[in-house]
């Protein structure tokens, strides 16, 4: 668990299957995001937030909107990893 960017990439000192980023700034998350990528290119991403901005993310990319049912995060994470 990271709580921001320093903790994140801190963690890519090991390998990292999916990275869970919350939205509160869409372009520092979606900076965010590839830079843990080019560190670590099979890496996937699930963006979450409460606001409509897709600014800078890819449609491959799953989004969860907030609020969200555990049930539904299980089920994203899920497709993300396969």
């Amino acid at each position: 668990e990271a709580r921001g960017r320093d903790d994140a990439l801190r963690a890519l000192g090991r390998p990292i299957d999916l990275a869970i980023i919350d939205c509160v700034n869409i372009e520092d998350s979606v900076a965010l995001a590839r830079e843990l990528q080019h560190a670590q290119p099979a890496l996937r991403v699930l963006y979450f937030s409460a606001s409509d901005n897709d600014a800078g993310t890819t449609a491959a990319e799953p989004r969860l909107r907030k609020p969200f049912l555990p049930d539904t995060l299980v089920r994203v994470v899920a497709q993300a990893l396969s």
